[in-house]
């Protein structure tokens, strides 16, 4: 029983660090996309192949217009995945936690 209580535990630990990267991946996601469009918005006046340019670190390079709108779009796709991972990890979290309380109790139960 406790081998097995142990396993959950682990699960349960693994499900909650996972739960919580992938969070933080989806909040980036997030901010990047409310950046790209505010960027989009700013630029609804330019002609769609104008040359703009894009801060990387300490540089700006050079991009199109539309590489920002393939940015939107590959990061909407990015936090869809990342959502059904998420739920996947609450819903593994959830599970194992039950286990957690059916084993304790049946732990209990037997003492």
């Amino acid at each position: 029983m406790d081998k097995l209580l142990k396993e959950i535990q682990d699960k349960a630990l693994d499900a909650q660090q996972q739960y919580r990267s992938v969070s933080m991946m989806i909040a980036s996601k997030e901010r990047q996309n409310k950046m790209n469009q505010l960027t989009l918005r700013e630029l609804s006046d330019i002609q769609k192949d104008a040359a703009v340019y894009s801060g990387v670190g300490k540089i700006n390079v050079d991009t199109v217009k539309s590489s920002i709108d393939k940015d939107v779009k590959s990061n909407n796709e990015d936090v869809e995945a990342l959502k059904k991972k998420l739920n996947y990890y609450e819903t593994t979290l959830k599970n194992a936690t039950e286990h957690i309380v059916r084993v304790q109790q049946a732990n209990n139960a037997g003492n």
